[in-house]
């Protein structure tokens, strides 16, 4: 039976016949797979729908061509790096970032139409990523969602994502990770949040460090502030928004015994400190 139809649909196209090729396919996939192995190869080199050419449905109507699924049609280049002896074997695409480094080095010359020219293509000659760490690297591969590796969910992975994402200019990413961070430094010591805030280049973090020590009750601790990197032009601005505040609240005060006052507001504290710290703070994002 298979040969048969198979002679027919020959017959039809070496006679340019005009009715629907698609009639002499109607296999099931069942069908096809008992046929000997050259039938087989061959039935699925026939043209399925001509789809792609334009072919005429029934009542004249062009059926439109096949588009790939912009989700869900994966992209199976792959790329291997090397970090801190540790081989990464993944999907090229999501390396593909608009503005970032990668996408720099794979345009550079000697690389093929999928960037794998030389390294980057096999285990044994990897792109080797020097100066990064394992942890970080992991962490930024989590907050890209590939097929391997879950969400991030802790402090330590979008840590990671931020660093290596403000390395190689993934905006996007570096976006979402200070979103996330925010969260987890809620609350946390000025101490803790300036230094992060300065080698992220986070202007709200900043803002915020600086506002919970000038807001504190008890007095500066100098080797404390030293410890955070705080050279003695800042901390002499923490002791000046630290006074302005106070005046401000003698103000308020109507008495020795009064209990009719009034501490600055967050948003009064905020605007202290910006006019206080405006020239270290114009140029951060």
């Amino acid at each position: 039976m298979f040969a048969n139809c198979l002679v027919d649909y020959a017959c039809h196209r070496d006679n340019g016949g005009t009715q629907d090729d698609r009639t002499f396919l109607s296999f099931s996939a069942s069908q096809t797979s008992n046929l000997p192995g050259q039938l087989r190869s061959y039935t699925h080199k026939m043209p399925m729908s001509n789809a792609d050419s334009g072919l005429k449905a029934e009542g004249g109507k062009s059926i439109p061509p096949r588009q790939r699924d912009g989700d869900y049609y994966l992209d199976t280049v792959m790329i291997v790096f090397e970090v801190e002896n540790t081989l990464f074997r993944l999907q090229k695409k999501g390396f593909e970032v608009p503005g970032s480094f990668f996408e720099t080095m794979f345009s550079l010359p000697g690389h093929d139409r999928n960037g794998l020219q030389g390294e980057g293509h096999s285990d044994q000659c990897p792109i080797v990523l020097n100066g990064i760490s394992i942890s970080h690297f992991r962490g930024f591969l989590h907050v890209m969602k590939t097929l391997m590796a879950g969400p991030a969910t802790t402090y330590e992975q979008w840590l990671g994502a931020l660093h290596l994402a403000t390395q190689w200019d993934c905006f996007d990413i570096r976006k979402q990770a200070i979103t996330e961070l925010s969260r987890f430094l809620r609350g946390r010591d000025g101490v803790e949040l300036i230094p992060l805030a300065r080698k992220y280049n986070v202007k709200e973090w900043l803002i915020q460090g600086y506002m919970h020590i000038a807001q504190q009750i008890d007095a500066l601790d100098i080797d404390k502030l030293g410890a955070a990197m705080l050279d003695h032009v800042t901390i002499t601005r923490f002791f000046v928004v630290r006074d302005m505040i106070l005046v401000s609240f003698r103000k308020s005060c109507r008495g020795y015994y009064s209990t009719d006052y009034t501490f600055p507001s967050d948003e009064e504290i905020r605007k202290l400190v910006t006019d206080k710290f405006s020239d270290e703070l114009r140029d951060m994002e």
